[in-house]
């Protein structure tokens, strides 16, 4: 499987936690973005540096792997399309 590591925009995007869903505002636009608790496993997940991927099938064990991919994929291109965030690299398959 093939393994992008992404970055946060660093210091333009400020997320603020509020009952298991996030807001993000990308500062130098001054837009905001909300995310679902599905959103908000990712975020984190991105923050610490860990697989996005990982972080979701380990949250909703019982959904299809090959779903949470497609959910996963959908939003990183999302907060990519947004400046939200950034690949960084992309690992060797395992």
């Amino acid at each position: 499987r093939r393994v992008v590591a992404w970055a946060t925009a660093g210091d333009d995007v400020l997320c603020h936690e509020d009952g298991g869903e996030a807001f993000l505002l990308h500062v130098p636009s001054g837009h905001y973005y909300g995310l679902n608790a599905t959103g908000l496993v990712v975020w984190r997940a991105i923050e610490a540096g860990t697989d996005p991927l990982n972080a979701v099938i380990a949250s909703w064990p019982s959904v299809d792997a090959t779903r949470c991919k497609l959910d996963v994929d959908t939003l990183l291109a999302s907060l990519a399309a947004a400046g939200l965030v950034r690949e960084v690299g992309i690992a060797p398959d395992r």
